[in-house]
């Protein structure tokens, strides 16, 4: 699938990028969830991904010149990376195994997943 920039595509994908990194910055990454979603209305989810995996890897990297090793949390770091690894390996599996139609399925139910599971016990929020 070929991407056509017309001018919508460039405004939203800016739009998207600018949130994300507002977002991120401002409020520690929660909301940056939604980028992903956005760009998906002018591009192939897939393609959104893609484009916006750099921009995440390079956010992350400019972070940690200012947040040392001596400033994590060990507890939860022990908490967290194992989740981090089994997370990586899904995401892999599944874009390797699933066309490009159910990853696109599966990154739209992703966040109301994640954000159902933020919810006390036996309540959803949407």
């Amino acid at each position: 699938m070929e991407l056509e920039l017309s001018l919508t595509t460039i405004l939203v994908t800016f739009a998207g990028v600018f949130l994300i990194c507002f977002m991120k910055g401002a409020f520690g990454g929660g909301f940056a969830i939604v980028g992903i979603p956005l760009l998906s209305l002018v591009m192939d989810p897939i393609t959104a991904g893609g484009l916006l995996a750099p921009l995440f890897i390079a956010m992350d990297l400019f972070g940690l010149r200012y947040w040392k090793p001596s400033t994590w949390s060990k507890p939860d770091l022990t908490l967290l990376v194992p989740g981090l690894v089994v997370g990586i390996g899904v995401g892999y599996l599944l874009f390797r195994v699933l066309d490009h139609r159910a990853i696109a399925i599966v990154m739209a139910v992703s966040p109301w997943c994640l954000s159902a599971c933020g919810s006390g016990p036996g309540e959803m929020s949407v």
